[in-house]
């Protein structure tokens, strides 16, 4: 079995756990755009002032941010952790490659 120095691992599990993230990330993106054009064309907004309006809008985006966040750090942790578990075989010259 082929083992990585442990920096050059976490650096590359890292990677790896981010790029699977960020195309994780993209189907929620589409969520929650959805979700705001929906807040947008509610009823309810058009019987507040726009004060009123403004706040609303404002605290469903900074919800948003905040659950997006979280599951970005919880995914990129999940899967950089199960990473972490898979031990390369002998045969993978592209990694070892990758990594020389």
């Amino acid at each position: 079995m082929y083992r990585l120095n442990p920096i050059r691992r976490r650096v590359v599990r890292n990677q790896v756990a981010f790029v699977l993230t960020a195309s994780l990330a993209v189907p929620f993106l589409v969520f929650e755009a959805k979700l705001m054009l929906r807040v947008l064309d509610s009823a309810f907004l058009d019987s507040l002032s726009v004060a009123g309006a403004t706040t609303v809008l404002t605290l469903v985006s900074i919800a948003s941010i905040c659950v997006f966040l979280a599951l970005w750090y919880g995914v990129f942790h999940l899967i950089s952790f199960l990473l972490g578990k898979v031990v390369l075989p002998k045969g993978a010259t592209f990694l070892k490659r990758l990594m020389a």
